[in-house]
């Protein structure tokens, strides 16, 4: 079958949304289907994702970036430098300012990539005359991909399947007012219209999205790609910010304030004695961690936290797979107790113990991790701060490495396994 992927994000842009729908690229294209991908170029994510199918088989389309013209134009008036600062948007805690939140919620429609919606409709109505494809897959957010997958369909009337990384207009993640959420609501439904089917990543989402557009909705989790672990495990040399005559804790990827609280980690190992805080290193992989960093002096354990910055996906699974713990911050809101996260399968692949730290409910997380036997849950400073206590008189003073969960653990969770699901919705269209 002749398939086309339309998503603004895809392979060499490394975040984790990229992840999951260049991963369903290399396994669709693996299974015998002619897939042809249409993102977006510039994503403004670094470029070291590695491309897993071939390349003549993306295009990649320019798009117009209000965010960026606009913070020029700042920087300018300033009389700043354009081409590395950024438009302040975060406070020095790290959460989204009342600004900021106004301004993405009255021009950011349907997200910050509504720019791309025209050149990619265009491009993509030429991969559609030149390739005839059966059927469209789109991926979001950003959902704008959304909205160009809807027009395509209804440029030549053939089906399309949406996957909903995150939800749309009901995405507690997201920096938006009140106000902005029944406006999303009308554009999501509208989009929804014309759509065959949908995917999502967790049983509630799937709930909700089958509740909101009576469609039937298909659970194709998250997971993780034994190919990566297999790759990384020729990286470990490079890892120079973790010591291994110490306690290594890492967590990877990006911290959402608004959502996310990293205090109690740090608080923890602020309490620790002092002779045991030289015997610990946290690590955050990623970008934007200055709030982290802040935090850190605040209390007095900058010494013991380490922000290399971003990595080079392979370099950041091989960092899973050697740290001694893998820490998850779990997320609040409506839907939080929902979401089966990219980064949490990774953890699972990297076969490393899950330190789960937050005050909220993240239900679905935790009875993973508890099910699985692949972790422990924290609710307090206090009570974790013992648990590290134990963690590093176990590795540093008495020489004995942390043990790795189950064998067993990650049953089921290879993205292979989940993208399984997805070839036989394609076959029943």
């Amino acid at each position: 079958m002749k398939i086309l992927i339309v998503s603004f994000l895809f392979a060499p842009a490394n975040v984790i949304g990229s992840v999951r729908v260049s991963k369903m690229a290399k396994y669709l294209t693996n299974e015998g289907h002619d897939v042809r991908v249409l993102a977006a170029s510039k994503s403004g994510y670094t470029e070291t994702l590695n491309i897993e199918i071939p390349e003549d088989k993306v295009t990649r389309t320019d798009w117009f970036d209000l965010n960026t013209n606009i913070r020029k134009i700042v920087q300018k008036m300033k009389g700043q430098d354009t081409a590395n600062s950024a438009l302040p948007t975060l406070r020095a805690d790290g959460k989204r300012s009342f600004i900021a939140k106004l301004y993405s919620s009255l021009f950011c429609i349907p997200d910050n990539y509504w720019g791309w919606i025209s050149p990619a409709v265009k491009q993509g109505k030429k991969l559609i005359d030149e390739d005839k494809p059966d059927l469209i897959i789109t991926s979001g957010g950003p959902f704008s991909a959304f909205i160009v997958a809807s027009k395509l369909a209804k440029y030549v009337d053939i089906p399309w399947i949406a996957d909903y990384r995150d939800l749309w207009s009901e995405n507690h993640a997201k920096p938006y007012l009140r106000f902005r959420r029944p406006i999303d609501k009308i554009i999501e439904k509208n989009t929804m219209k014309t759509a065959k089917s949908l995917i999502s990543i967790s049983p509630l989402f799937v709930n909700k999205l089958s509740a909101m557009h009576n469609k039937t909705t298909h659970l194709i989790m998250n997971g993780f790609d034994g190919d990566d672990y297999k790759a990384a495990a020729k990286l470990e040399d490079e890892l120079d910010f973790l010591d291994h005559s110490k306690l290594n804790i890492l967590y990877t990827g990006e911290i959402y304030h608004d959502f996310q609280d990293v205090s109690l980690i740090l608080n923890a190992c602020a309490l620790l004695p002092r002779d045991m805080k030289d015997k610990i290193r946290v690590i955050f992989l990623g970008r934007n961690h200055k709030a982290v960093q802040n935090k850190a002096k605040e209390i007095g354990i900058e010494d013991i936290i380490c922000t290399p910055g971003e990595m080079p996906f392979a370099k950041s699974i091989a960092a899973q797979q050697s740290a001694d713990l893998l820490l998850f911050l779990l997320s609040k809101g409506p839907q939080a107790h929902g979401i089966f996260t990219g980064k949490l399968f990774e953890y699972f692949g990297a076969k490393r113990p899950i330190i789960a730290t937050g005050h909220y409910d993240d239900g679905a997380v935790c009875e993973l991790i508890k099910e699985r036997q692949v972790g422990k849950i924290f609710r307090n400073s206090d009570e974790l701060k013992g648990v590290l206590q134990d963690y590093i008189t176990q590795k540093v003073d008495n020489k004995t490495p942390i043990a790795s969960p189950p064998s067993s653990a990650n049953k089921g969770l290879e993205r292979k396994e989940q993208f399984s699901k997805l070839l036989h919705l394609i076959e029943t269209l």
